[in-house]
């Protein structure tokens, strides 16, 4: 080590107290900048993988055969002459048993089993690759299995609108950022209920905008047989204003934690310099130019910033999967993973301002007194 960075390190461990609030208080700066931009990847985009990659269909038209057969023929005539991307469904809705609130689940069967990658997209939400609808036991999604603790090999109890219980067997856990979705095949399906297989929901594919869309689903439910239409830009606004609300909030973190960087450093190297003036004095009367001044005590201050900003990513990562679990819907999964931009953002936000501090503080270093200062007092 060179003359000056023994120095600094004498420097540094002689001002414990100093050390220790400049290092806290950089590393609550980093830790802040890490939660808002972390808190953005998490929700940015997430219904459009919900409802572009994951649900590739976008309305879907629930009906009942028997409630008139030949309003049921009508129907599928209309929709077959439309000559678009459709799949028939078994589709029905479910409770799950929770302490506090039950959760709704959703059942998925598909009338062909090779028809379901067209309109759902199952793959694992870490590795993404896709999962195949087993022969035996059912697909739910990632965020259920969460909240019940269970993993494959599990059992699920689902209850339905009779009250009954059924146990599901988990063959596999889905990625799915909306809603609890249980997905087997019809032959799964017979077996366990004793039903035998009839479709009761159409999941299409339009390429229509959002206006005839609507009149399409209008015109779908005049039917008697056309139980309810859904439209999935309904529950894409329904997300993004969810998001936005969240937005909001990464905003005001964001400016916060920056705020409270330039504070926190302003501050504290203000209070270092007011109290080593006579040791900045001796140094300037022994031949100091003001660059090596200030040079002088921003080696103690980078070194301090950058020992914040390593500290500040440990517990910025455990602050940010804090309040993501704390913001996110029991019905809603965000994204978990940070990303290294993230990191390197809030890095450089923390050392841009400490720089600017730096260089705010060159000017007053310049114009110490050096003769007041050596004439005070200790």
């Amino acid at each position: 080590m060179s003359f000056l960075h023994k120095v600094t390190a004498r420097n540094l461990f002689r001002y414990k107290g100093r050390m220790i609030m400049t290092v806290i208080g950089v590393m609550g700066c980093m830790s802040l900048l890490i939660l808002g931009f972390g808190l953005k990847r998490s929700i940015n985009g997430i219904e459009l993988i919900q409802y572009e990659s994951l649900q590739k269909y976008n309305l879907a038209v629930s009906y009942d055969q028997e409630i008139d057969p030949e309003a049921y023929e009508s129907y599928r005539q209309d929709v077959d002459s439309l000559k678009i991307d459709y799949g028939k469904f078994y589709q029905e809705n479910f409770k799950v048993k929770f302490p506090a609130i039950d959760q709704d689940l959703t059942l998925i069967i598909p009338e062909d089993d090779k028809e379901l990658s067209d309109y759902f997209l199952l793959r694992d939400r870490k590795t993404k690759e896709k999962i195949d609808l087993p022969k035996r036991g059912a697909v739910i999604t990632a965020k259920l299995a969460e909240l019940k603790d269970l993993k494959v090999g599990d059992s699920i109890e689902i209850i339905d609108i009779e009250d009954k219980i059924h146990t599901v067997e988990i063959a596999a856990i889905c990625e799915m950022c909306n809603g609890h979705y249980l997905f087997m095949n019809k032959d799964y399906y017979e077996k366990l209920f004793g039903y035998e297989f009839n479709s009761n929901t159409d999941f299409m594919k339009l390429n229509l905008d959002k206006s005839d869309r609507q009149k399409l689903a209008a015109k779908f439910t005049e039917n008697k047989a056309v139980l309810s239409s859904f439209d999935t830009e309904n529950a894409k606004n329904i997300m993004n204003k969810f998001m936005y609300s969240i937005s909001k909030i990464e905003l005001i973190v964001i400016v916060a934690s920056s705020t409270l960087a330039v504070v926190v450093l302003y501050s504290l190297t203000n209070i270092n310099i007011e109290e080593r003036k006579r040791e900045l004095s001796t140094i300037k009367v022994l031949g100091f130019y003001p660059k090596e001044m200030t040079m002088y005590v921003y080696r103690e201050s980078f070194v301090l910033t950058l020992l914040g900003i390593l500290i500040g990513i440990f517990v910025g990562s455990i602050l940010h999967h804090s309040v993501l679990k704390i913001v996110e819907p029991n019905v809603m999964m965000f994204d978990p993973s940070i990303g290294i931009e993230t990191f390197i953002i809030a890095g450089l936000i923390t050392f841009v301002v400490s720089l600017l501090v730096m260089v705010i503080f060159h000017k007053k270093l310049k114009n110490i007194d050096m003769i007041e200062s050596l004439k005070s007092n200790e």
